[in-house]
């Protein structure tokens, strides 16, 4: 392998990152610098520094073309928006797909299946049959590379799960803020039904997850030249649920 994978996977064992661990990422490939061999060596890296033994997991949301003017998502043919390692890992061996019409992942490794399954479920972004949720029961890992810590989607679950006046402060049996969307399955079978559509902002005030460091310490470090960061899942989610249940705007601002 080239100098690059063996950097980045050096790296990834120094962050605590081993063999067997269930780790999502979020990252933007361009913080890393120059890789040689390009994204290919990223995913590599990756899935050789959990193993088969492992789970990799990564986002291939489709909000930006899911919508209102086309409202049916492909899991075999719509591409993710979040990124161009999203889209090499998708197509990778071995990975699969969940669906979900605007915030499906791809998972790689063990118990992949169960990961996946029954994610069409979820009418939410983030419910109980996302594979973030079930990654979060089974204290998996999230890793954060080169994109702060805004791009951390298991906040925007605890968004949901808790409702927090700033984030869901709307009458949600308005149809306006309902949605019908086809999902089309790996073997081309199709199912209608309704999701919401919108993550409603309506009080004057927006999410800002840079604001976790005052909850939980952040101990950022190197992936090549990227900034990264390291949480575990279940632990990040019930310090910020505490946080959120004594003050419901600890992670949010006033526009």
């Amino acid at each position: 392998m080239n100098e690059s994978y063996k950097k980045i996977c050096r790296d990834l064992a120094a962050m605590g990152i081993v063999r067997g661990d269930k780790l999502l990422v979020h990252s933007s490939y361009k913080s890393l610098g120059g890789v040689e061999g390009g994204i290919e060596t990223f995913i590599a890296a990756l899935k050789d520094t959990v193993g088969e033994e492992g789970t990799l997991m990564l986002p291939t949301f489709t909000y930006d073309f899911v919508n209102k003017e086309n409202p049916v998502f492909n899991v075999n043919e719509t591409p993710s928006c979040v990124g161009a390692v999203t889209e090499v890992f998708r197509h990778s061996e071995g990975v699969i797909r969940s669906v979900h019409p605007t915030h499906s992942l791809a998972v790689w490794g063990k118990d992949k299946e169960w990961y996946v399954k029954n994610h069409h479920m979820d009418a939410t972004c983030l419910g109980f049959n996302s594979p973030i949720y079930k990654l979060k029961e089974n204290h998996g890992k999230i890793l954060l590379v080169g994109c702060g810590l805004t791009k951390n989607t298991i906040l925007h679950g605890l968004e949901v799960h808790c409702k927090p006046p700033y984030s869901l402060a709307v009458d949600y049996s308005d149809q306006k803020y309902h949605r019908e969307y086809t999902c089309i399955d790996e073997n081309g079978n199709s199912q209608t039904k309704e999701f919401f559509h919108v993550f409603a902002r309506e009080s004057g005030y927006n999410h800002d997850f840079n604001k976790i460091g005052n909850i939980v310490e952040l101990n950022p470090q190197k992936i090549l030249e990227a900034e990264c960061y390291l949480f575990d899942a279940y632990e990040l989610w019930e310090s910020v649920k505490k946080a959120m249940e004594k003050d419901p705007y600890c992670i949010a601002r006033k526009l």
